[in-house]
C-alpha cells in the first residue's frame, strides 16, 4: 500500500501566520498546478499559457469531490472554463435532485415565467412548489394556480446524466494521481469515451461505471488500483464507487455491461476489489511519476504482460534504488508511480 499523503500545515501565529497562508491564494494554486504540468485541460485537453493560468478565468481550479455535494473539496487540478461550466451545471442540477428538489419554470397564462422549485409534499399525491423570488405577489399567484390553467417545465437527470459529476470527479483524480503523465493516460483510446461523456452529459456514451458504495460517505475517499477479474481503477468518492478503465484496455466496458446485467437480473451485484496499491486523493503532480522505455522494436504490454498493473518494481543505479507502481502501458513506454514520497506542497 502506498504511504498515505500528508498536507501541510501553515504553523505560526499571527502575521507571519498570514503570510504562510497568503501562499495558497487560487492565483498561487493555479500556477503551482500548472508549474507541475497541469498545462492542458485533462477533459478536452484544451492547452493553457501561464497567462491564462494566472489571470484564472480560461484555466479555473477544479474541486473533486465537488464542492455542491461536499464542502471541502480538493482544489486537485485545472480545467478549461467550457469544461468547468458545463459540469458545474450538472452538478447544480443533481444537488437539487440530491435534495429531493427539482427545479421547474412554471407558465401561468397572463403572468411572467416563474423560476420555482418543486418537491414532494405530505401525501402521495401532494406537492410543493418554493418561489425563491416571484415577479407578481403571492395572493395574484395563488389565484391563478387555483385555477390550475399552467404548465410546468423540468428536467429530471436520468441516471446516466446524474452520475457524470462522480465520473468527472474520479478521472481527473487518476488523472491527477498519475500528474504530466495522465495526459497519455487521457489519449488512450478506451479513456477516450470517458472524456466525451464528461464534455457530453446529455448523451449516454457509456452505459455503466458507478454503482453506490457500501462502505458509506465515512471511509476515505481514495483510488485503488484494481487487479481481480478485470483490472482497473476504481475510485471511492462519498457515497459511489467509480470505474476507470487502463487506457487500452477496451474489455472494461463489456465487463461494467456485465454487471449491470447481473444486477437487474439479481436485484444486487457482487464483485470483488483489490490485488493493488489504495492512494488517497491528492492534487495534480501531488506524487512523483516517470517513463521507463523499452529498445526499439519490443512493445510494453507483450514484454511485461497486462497483469502487472499495479504490481511493484524497481530500478536500480549504482546504489540507488528508485521503487515504483506500474500505472499504465503506451507502446514501448510504461508509465509509472515513484513511491519513495510525493512532492512538497
Amino acid at each position: 500500500m502506498a504511504d498515505p499523503e500528508i498536507p501541510a500545515l501553515g504553523i505560526g501565529t499571527g502575521r507571519r501566520h498570514l503570510q504562510l497562508m497568503s501562499r495558497t491564494s487560487p492565483r498561487e494554486q493555479r500556477l503551482r498546478l500548472f508549474r507541475r504540468g497541469n498545462d492542458r485541460c485533462p477533459i478536452c485537453l484544451t492547452p493553457f499559457t501561464e497567462a491564462e493560468v494566472e489571470q484564472g478565468d480560461a484555466a479555473r481550479l477544479e474541486h473533486v469531490p465537488p464542492i455542491g455535494f461536499r464542502a471541502g473539496g480538493i482544489a486537485m487540478c485545472l480545467t478549461c472554463r467550457p469544461c468547468n461550466e458545463n459540469a458545474g451545471r450538472v452538478e447544480q442540477t443533481v444537488s437539487e435532485a440530491r435534495r429531493h428538489e427539482q427545479k421547474i419554470r412554471l407558465t401561468v397564462p397572463g403572468l411572467p415565467v416563474q423560476t420555482a422549485y418543486i418537491s414532494p409534499g405530505e401525501g402521495k399525491t401532494d406537492l410543493k412548489l418554493r418561489f425563491p423570488k416571484t415577479q407578481v405577489s403571492p395572493d395574484v399567484l395563488s389565484r391563478a394556480l387555483n385555477t390550475r390553467e399552467f404548465s410546468i417545465a423540468w428536467r429530471y437527470p436520468q441516471n446516466h446524466y446524474a452520475d457524470v459529476p462522480w465520473l468527472k470527479a474520479a478521472y481527473l483524480s487518476v488523472v491527477s494521481l498519475l500528474g504530466p503523465l495522465g495526459y497519455r493516460y487521457a489519449e488512450g483510446a478506451a479513456v477516450e469515451p470517458v472524456r466525451r461523456q464528461i464534455m457530453q452529459p446529455e448523451e449516454e456514451i457509456i452505459r455503466h461505471f458507478t454503482v453506490s458504495a457500501l462502505t458509506g460517505p465515512t471511509v476515505k475517499d481514495g483510488i485503488a488500483m484494481n487487479r481481480k477479474r478485470v483490472p482497473c481503477w476504481v475510485v471511492k468518492l462519498c457515497d459511489r464507487v467509480v470505474f476507470l478503465p487502463r487506457s487500452w484496455d477496451q474489455t472494461f466496458y463489456e465487463w461494467t455491461d456485465e454487471l449491470a446485467a447481473s444486477a437487474s437480473a439479481s436485484g444486487q451485484v457482487t464483485f470483488t476489489i483489490g490485488g493493488g496499491p489504495l492512494w488517497y486523493l491528492g492534487k495534480f503532480g501531488r506524487r512523483r511519476s516517470a517513463i521507463l522505455a523499452f529498445a526499439e522494436g519490443y512493445d510494453a504490454r507483450e514484454a511485461l504482460g497486462e497483469d502487472l498493473f499495479g504490481k511493484t518494481g524497481r530500478v536500480t543505479r549504482g546504489d540507488q534504488v528508485v521503487p515504483f507502481i506500474v500505472a499504465d502501458y503506451s507502446g514501448q513506454e510504461v508509465s509509472v508511480l515513484i513511491t519513495e514520497g510525493p512532492w512538497d506542497d
